[in-house]
């Protein structure tokens, strides 16, 4: 019956129906994720972390157990934990996609870098997607490696969904500047603010403008408008 209401998403009743099942049987893995699984459909992390750490001990064995409870970690932000847990996974069992991004995703939160590059470049097909590109180009950026920076976020770019392309254009600007580049990172920023007019991108193009140009008019105009513009 907690199956039949939870497939119905009724999940006021669901709840107490399972509990009331683990509470009688600690055993039943099964219901358990049910429950879990609930929670994360309402989006309480929080209390699917405190549901499955209190039987950790008992089911740190199981597979799937393993698997939501490491997603529980990272999305409550515990990066450290997150990536423990995927150590006991891949000692484990074998490795998939959405681990790699998850440990991928962790060292990148915490701003190991490399080992963000190395995590994600494990994922099968990852040049062609554009997610994966940005955090490698980004990750390459934040690691000074401005050429391999360049590379990931052009195939960010060019394999993107129009809502993420103006920060892909901004840190390709951004990786272009360090390199010098300065008519391309204005290409770029300039794209950036047509899709997205953020009042900092105008100072970011006013920087640009002051090193590229001898005449200063032109970054004095944009400096004008950073101050003169509300954040939008």
């Amino acid at each position: 019956l907690a199956k039949v209401n939870s497939t119905l998403q009724d999940y006021d009743t669901a709840i107490p129906q399972f509990k009331a099942i683990i509470k009688k049987n600690p055993d039943d893995l099964k219901s358990l994720l049910s429950l879990a699984q609930i929670y994360f459909s309402k989006k309480e992390y929080n209390t699917a972390d405190t549901l499955l750490s209190t039987y950790k001990n008992r089911f740190i064995g199981n597979k799937n157990f393993l698997y939501l409870l490491i997603k529980t970690k990272y999305l409550l932000n515990s990066y450290q934990a997150a990536l423990s847990l995927t150590d006991t996974y891949l000692s484990n069992f074998q490795s998939n996609t959405v681990i790699e991004k998850i440990r991928g995703m962790s060292f990148y939160h915490m701003e190991k870098f490399d080992s963000t590059i190395q995590c994600l470049k494990r994922i099968d097909d990852y040049e062609k997607n554009h997610t994966l590109c940005y955090y490698i180009g980004v990750s390459y950026y934040k690691s000074e490696r401005q050429q391999e920076a360049q590379k990931f976020l052009s195939l960010a770019i060019t394999n993107s969904q129009p809502k993420d392309l103006a920060s892909y254009y901004s840190y390709l600007a951004f990786s272009y500047d360090l390199t010098r580049n300065y008519a391309l990172a204005i290409k770029n920023l300039k794209k950036s603010y047509d899709l997205s007019p953020q009042k900092t991108i105008l100072f970011f193009l006013a920087s640009e403008y002051d090193k590229y140009y001898k005449d200063k008019k032109v970054a004095a105009r944009f400096y004008r408008r950073y101050l003169a513009e509300n954040d939008t």
